[in-house]
C-alpha cells in the first residue's frame, strides 16, 4: 500500500512542536522587547541628568547674581525651578532637561557651589566655582 498524505496524529504532532517553537520564539523577542525599552528608559534619564548638570553649572559659573532659595535657583534673576519632573529655566520658560526628580544648589564657601541633580535613575554632584 503506497502512502499519499500524512495522518491525522502527525499533524497534529507537527503543528504542536511548531506551535511550542512558536511560543518560546516570542517569549524570547518578548523579553528583549522590555529589556530593550527599562534599558533606553535608564538611558534618557541619566541623559537628561547630564544636561540638567552641565546647564546648571555653565549658568552657576558665568552669573554675576546668585539667589538660592528653597527649590528654586536664581541666576542673574532668571528663575530656574522644577515642575513635574521638568526643569525650567525661566527665560520664555525654556524646559531644559526632563524626568529629573530633584536638584539642589548649596553655596560651600569662596565662590564655591555644590550642584546635584537626580533623575529616576541616578544622581550626579558636582562643585562649580564661581567667575
Amino acid at each position: 500500500m503506497v502512502k499519499k498524505g500524512y495522518i491525522l496524529i502527525e499533524l497534529l504532532i507537527a503543528i504542536e512542536i511548531f506551535v511550542v517553537v512558536l511560543s518560546f520564539s516570542l517569549d524570547f523577542f518578548i523579553n528583549q522587547i522590555h529589556f530593550f525599552s527599562r534599558h533606553s528608559e535608564k538611558l534618557d534619564a541619566n541623559i537628561n541628568a547630564r544636561i540638567a548638570i552641565e546647564f546648571l553649572s555653565d549658568k552657576i559659573r558665568n552669573a554675576s547674581n546668585i539667589v538660592i532659595t528653597g527649590d528654586t535657583v536664581y541666576v542673574d534673576n532668571k528663575k530656574i525651578y522644577l515642575k513635574n519632573d521638568v526643569l525650567i529655566y525661566d527665560y520664555s520658560s525654556v524646559p531644559i532637561a526632563n524626568k529629573i526628580s530633584r536638584f539642589s544648589v548649596n553655596f560651600i564657601g569662596k565662590g564655591l557651589y555644590e550642584i546635584n541633580v537626580d533623575s529616576f535613575y541616578t544622581s550626579y554632584t558636582v562643585v562649580v566655582r564661581n567667575r
